[in-house]
């Protein structure tokens, strides 16, 4: 019952984390100091995820790699939904 819990907290601090990071991305351009606004988030959503790591692992090696599939699962799915709405590179949908 713990490992699904901890896939559970895993996939939800997956959501934050790359939630995060596609919110911050989105208002960089945005931003006066657009490389202090990047830090600042990295730094909080790194000490969001390993804490919310650390009290899910409750020292059991089962619930870190359940939480990691979790995390990943949820990378995975943001990728498929989220990086077909972000125009390439070569200035398509601009």
């Amino acid at each position: 019952m713990k490992m699904i819990l901890a896939f559970i907290v895993g996939a939800l601090l997956g959501a934050v984390f790359f939630g995060g990071l596609y919110l911050t991305v989105r208002k960089l351009n945005s931003i006066k100091h657009p490389a202090l606004f990047m830090m600042l988030s990295l730094i909080l959503r790194l000490v969001i995820l390993a804490g919310g790591i650390y009290l899910i692992m409750d020292g059991e090696i089962k619930n870190l790699l359940s939480a990691m599939a979790g995390i990943l699962i949820v990378r995975f799915v943001m990728i498929q939904r989220l990086g077909k709405s972000v125009p390439s590179e070569r200035g398509e949908g601009v």
